[in-house]
């Protein structure tokens, strides 16, 4: 044992440095990951929150969650309906297209609410939740 420890040794430590730094690097990933999500979901939080005082994304989240469980019909190139799409307020409930002949440019697709929104309208309506 004593001789291989004497013919190998540097080769050991140079592993055991590299592991090291490996591990250092791995750390400062995750690190540097949780800051990021971090600071993502305050914006994210701070975007939801002002789409919840926008007076037509609030119209557009009252319709839905009047029609709650059910999904509500709603234009897909409407910007409000993007920017609740995109700060995942609502969610798409189907990719099947409900399509007039005089409204090919601005197809309707169904959209419900997410749990999150869902919750947050029932604080603002004094609906108390069930446990």
């Amino acid at each position: 044992m004593l001789s291989f420890f004497n013919q190998y040794t540097y080769i050991l430590v140079i592993i055991m440095v590299f592991t090291f730094f490996l591990l250092v690097v791995q750390i400062a990933a995750k690190w540097y990951k949780k800051r990021e999500d971090k600071r993502f979901f305050e914006v994210l939080q701070r975007e939801q929150n002002k789409l919840f005082e926008d007076y037509d994304a609030k119209l557009i989240l009252n319709q839905l969650y009047e029609n709650h469980p059910n999904s509500v019909c709603l234009p897909k190139n409407n910007q409000k309906v993007k920017l609740l799409l995109q700060f995942k307020l609502i969610h798409q409930a189907s990719s099947v297209q409900l399509v007039t002949n005089y409204g090919a440019n601005d197809p309707y697709f169904p959209y419900v609410l997410m749990p999150h929104a869902e919750e947050r309208m029932k604080e603002i309506h004094g609906i108390k939740s069930s446990p």
